[in-house]
């Protein structure tokens, strides 16, 4: 072959190669917050938080797992980890809650796990603790049936300059909650709750406090990525009164 000729043939072959392409995926993100009548900077209201994530379960054959996610928190929030004690991921992960100080624990939730094409199905439990003084969150992930999981998730809380939110909780998932005996679990629903309190000079001090109503409410943002290459993103926003 004439070496116009094998230059022809591989842009040919370029051409009709088929080409991945990374796909978004049907995200969903629901933000609840209670009350809804918001709190003043100098009058915060303590408050209860709770974000739910879903995602839709793998079509036949294919698996994926959540890699990381980005979960963008409201404006007109204040969160008050730096006042509550904090525990360590090790720890957590070594000792379970009971190795954690007392009230380092700030919330609960749960969590629904499908791989292989829905022969492992499970439901999970999830607890939040407060972890570097607040600059971080731990979601010990457990599950006993069918499969025994016991993992951590070590999630960093920092503020934002976004006009719309007030912070970003960047989740990063470890390797033993994207791969379990060969197979890889899709997190199909994941329930956080946030809804500690402490007393502070007799009077409770909430772990996230609402300090204004912004226009338009309070907003909530998911940006996923997963282990196929595909990507999610979601948003929500809660109708708040001032």
């Amino acid at each position: 072959m004439s070496r116009k000729a094998l230059c022809a043939a591989v842009a040919i072959a370029a051409v009709a190669a088929p080409t991945a392409y990374a796909a978004v995926k049907d995200q969903g993100i629901d933000g609840a917050v209670s009350p809804t009548d918001a709190g003043t900077r100098t009058k915060p209201r303590n408050v209860t938080m709770t974000v739910t994530l879903t995602t839709p379960a793998p079509p036949a054959g294919k698996q994926f797992a959540t890699d990381e996610a980005k979960i963008s928190l409201p404006r007109g929030m204040r969160f008050n980890g730096s006042k509550f004690a904090s525990c360590t991921a090790a720890r957590l992960q070594d000792m379970g809650p009971s190795g954690c100080p007392a009230g380092s624990k700030v919330g609960s939730g749960s969590a629904d796990a499908y791989a292989l094409d829905g022969r492992i199905r499970q439901t999970l439990t999830v607890t939040a603790f407060n972890a570097a003084k607040g600059r971080k969150l731990l979601l010990l992930v457990r599950g006993t049936s069918p499969v025994q999981i016991n993992s951590v998730i070590e999630a960093t809380l920092k503020p934002t300059t976004s006009a719309s939110y007030g912070y970003i909780l960047d989740v990063k998932l470890p390797a033993n909650l994207k791969s379990i005996a060969g197979a890889q679990p899709t997190l199909t629903k994941f329930v956080t709750r946030i809804r500690a309190t402490k007393l502070v000079s007799g009077r409770k001090l909430g772990y996230v406090q609402s300090t204004s109503c912004p226009r338009g409410g309070w907003k909530f943002k998911a940006d996923l990525r997963f282990t196929d290459g595909d990507t999610g993103v979601a948003t929500d926003k809660v109708t708040c009164t001032r």
